[in-house]
């Protein structure tokens, strides 16, 4: 009973909130200079803006350029970046996530049990 508890209430929830953190890093697919000033990043729903141009992804944009795709600047040292966040999205993709994992994990107990 307590394994069951410990499940449900700290492992699915953990992994969840892991994948929508590490979610950020993965890249976005932007088709024009427009979609660049505001290019979303996060999973399952977009919860962080960035914009590319002015955080120094001059040098990616003209060597990949349009359309490809392009993950979260962080240089930090030469450019200031500023973020938007978006709570309710980093809510919302957290709650998806969450009932995603737990219906996967609740599919597998019947499973086995069957």
């Amino acid at each position: 009973m307590i394994k069951k508890i410990l499940i449900f209430v700290i492992v699915i929830p953990f992994l969840s909130l892991s994948f929508v953190f590490i979610s950020i890093f993965f890249p976005s697919y932007i088709e024009s200079p427009e979609e660049a000033e505001n290019a979303k990043f996060g999973l399952p729903f977009r919860y962080i803006e960035q914009d590319l141009i002015s955080s120094g992804a001059y040098d990616i944009i003209d060597i990949k350029g349009f359309p490809n795709y392009f993950g979260l600047q962080t240089d930090f040292l030469d450019h200031d970046i500023d973020y938007k966040f978006s709570r309710l999205n980093f809510i919302l993709s957290f709650v998806t996530t969450y009932l995603i994992v737990l219906i996967i994990a609740l599919l597998l107990k019947f499973i086995r049990n069957k």
